[in-house]
């Protein structure tokens, strides 16, 4: 890979020779690829590499195409972005949006580790992670029926936080997410919650630290009643 930081920005070229192997409950896929890609996010001011710190903006457009001469190939963009808007000196609002899509002929040419998927910090809280995608109903061995996430071709989530300072080092928030991971727009694939867009609401305490932030969220799906409330706890950058 080559990195290059220009003003606020940042540029990441990369080739990546990657085995893959997939399995989906029944069938196990081993692809031999070779993906080059185009990273760009936005940067502090000043910025001399960091690992940790609130990134505005990444977008990725990465491709692959099999080293064995077979019909292995597909195009994939993936756009991340937040910004924080400051009401005033206590108040916040945080807002995030994912979006990715898959160029590609056939889901099984996708690897499973570069499908998407939606759940979990980060993404529509209140669910499991990465519990959101198109799923393939499996047989087990007493003849039961199960349903396995297999990942999509493509993501849509996003939130919306609104925050308050208590005291300088301590906040607390209340948030709504949003999203899913899919295969065809407008319909989840999972017969079992057939939900385009499945949503949650929750509240979060903030503890800022002198380099990071401490969360601790709770969040509810709204979208599925039946289920419990679910705890995330995670560090990110300080606001």
């Amino acid at each position: 890979s080559l990195t290059r930081v220009v003003g606020r920005w940042q540029y990441v070229f990369s080739l990546m020779p990657t085995r893959s192997i997939t399995y989906d409950g029944y069938t196990t896929q081993t692809q031999n690829l070779l993906i080059p890609s185009i990273t760009v996010g936005s940067v502090p001011s000043g910025y001399l590499g960091q690992a940790l710190f609130e990134q505005g903006f990444v977008a990725q457009l990465r491709g692959g195409t099999s080293l064995t001469g077979a019909g292995d190939r597909f195009l994939q963009l993936h756009v991340t972005g937040q910004h924080t808007f400051d009401w005033s000196q206590r108040w916040h609002l945080l807002l995030r949006g994912e979006a990715g899509t898959s160029l590609v002929s056939r889901l099984t040419d996708l690897p499973g580790s570069m499908r998407f998927f939606a759940g979990g910090e980060g993404s529509v809280r209140g669910f499991d992670y990465d519990a959101l995608s198109p799923v393939e109903e499996q047989t087990t061995a007493s003849g039961g029926k199960v349903f396995l996430n297999v990942g999509g071709r493509d993501v849509l989530t996003g939130s919306v936080e609104i925050e308050r300072d208590v005291t300088h080092s301590i906040g607390v928030a209340v948030f709504t997410d949003a999203g899913n991971a899919f295969n065809d727009f407008g319909h989840s694939g999972d017969p079992e919650y057939p939900h385009f867009i499945e949503y949650s609401a929750g509240i979060g305490l903030r503890w800022r630290l002198p380099v990071l932030t401490l969360g601790i969220d709770v969040a509810q799906p709204l979208s599925r009643p039946g289920e419990g409330p679910r705890f995330d706890i995670y560090f990110g950058p300080k606001l």
